[in-house]
């Protein structure tokens, strides 16, 4: 069949074979993002925080598919440490971390560690470098915490009961309540919401009621976290909100996770800072918690006193001197008798 008129034949077939190997445009995008999970552990006056960071994957062309992949492992995990007013890092993982938790438990901490890298500093050293500790992290460990020492300990008590509750909205005020309150150790904080915006910047004020969760301490304060988020690029803005009923809901703009103290005013910590674009999270408290070796002061081993080896050479070449002198004194004595 002749070509159209214009056309040569073999220029057709040259420009047929190039489209096939021209990039062809995808028909469906794709919104990978970020996972957090963030768990806290109450102690008297202080508590622990645990943070897990996962890779989601969210096929489609929208935000409101309802196919949604995690990975089956935590891509990085944290533990934060908040007590007086100050924040500390004491621990982060990857992959390998399979085991992390702190429990608290008649005033001491626990802290079950398996991997990762401790970030404590012990006696003034970095806790790798500071006998007995384990300096491979492979197998489980735990150690006990009291009164600013650490120790290995082969127990891992029940941690002590937290009293737990939710948030609500009413009226432009986020009331959080416990879930006990007729045990007489419950709680009902209200807190405007205008406090929580000078920290984020809120897009959705009932959704970001419904997701927060609240902890009370002994001291009456009160802990106010996002037990689980997600994080999603839309339109070049980074909005962390929540999946329901198969869809995205953006509730606030930003990339930092954080934890809210409410003692009468609130005042927020951020804990982790989310990168989209490298798929990693960064921890926003950096500083380390100083302990101190507890053997030094509640030691029970009796302590043995060692020789030194050029003590005990010098002592054992004295007395074969003086063995031998003695020898040819009286080996002379018995010639004369």
């Amino acid at each position: 069949m002749p070509m159209a008129k214009g056309i040569p034949f073999k220029v057709f077939i040259g420009f047929f074979v190039l489209t096939l190997f021209l990039p062809i445009p995808s028909v469906s995008a794709a919104y990978s993002g970020v996972k957090i999970t963030t768990k806290v552990v109450p102690g008297d006056d202080d508590f622990f925080v645990e943070t897990s960071a996962y890779g989601v994957y969210h096929p489609g062309d929208t935000l409101s598919a309802p196919n949604l992949t995690e990975d089956e492992f935590p891509w990085q995990s944290f533990m934060f440490y908040v007590s007086n007013g100050s924040s500390y890092i004491v621990w982060r993982g990857d992959f390998s971390s399979k085991f992390h938790g702190a429990f608290y438990s008649n005033g001491s901490w626990y802290l079950l560690l398996q991997g990762g890298y401790p970030l404590l500093r012990i006696d003034g050293k970095p806790f790798s470098r500071t006998y007995p500790y384990n300096s491979t992290y492979t197998s489980i460990t735990v150690y006990r915490i009291e009164n600013g020492c650490i120790e290995p300990t082969w127990v891992i008590p029940a941690s002590s009961p937290g009293v737990f509750g939710s948030a609500r909205l009413e009226n432009s005020t986020i009331i959080m309540s416990s879930y006990s309150q007729a045990s007489g150790r419950g709680f009902v904080v209200r807190v405007p919401l205008k406090s929580f915006e000078r920290y984020i910047s809120i897009t959705n004020a009932s959704a970001f009621a419904d997701l927060l969760s609240a902890v009370g301490l002994p001291n009456g304060d009160v802990i106010i976290f996002f037990p689980e988020l997600y994080y999603f690029r839309s339109n070049g803005t980074v909005y962390g909100g929540m999946f329901r009923n198969g869809g995205f809901i953006p509730i606030f703009r930003g990339n930092e996770t954080y934890i809210f103290l409410y003692n009468g005013s609130l005042s927020a910590v951020p804990i982790v800072r989310v990168d989209l674009n490298l798929g990693k999270v960064f921890p926003e408290i950096t500083a380390q918690y100083e302990l101190r070796t507890c053997y030094q002061k509640n030691s029970t081993e009796v302590p043995v006193s060692r020789t030194p080896a050029g003590t005990a050479l010098l002592s054992l070449g004295i007395g074969l001197v003086t063995g031998t002198i003695i020898g040819y004194l009286l080996k002379g004595w018995r010639r004369k008798s």
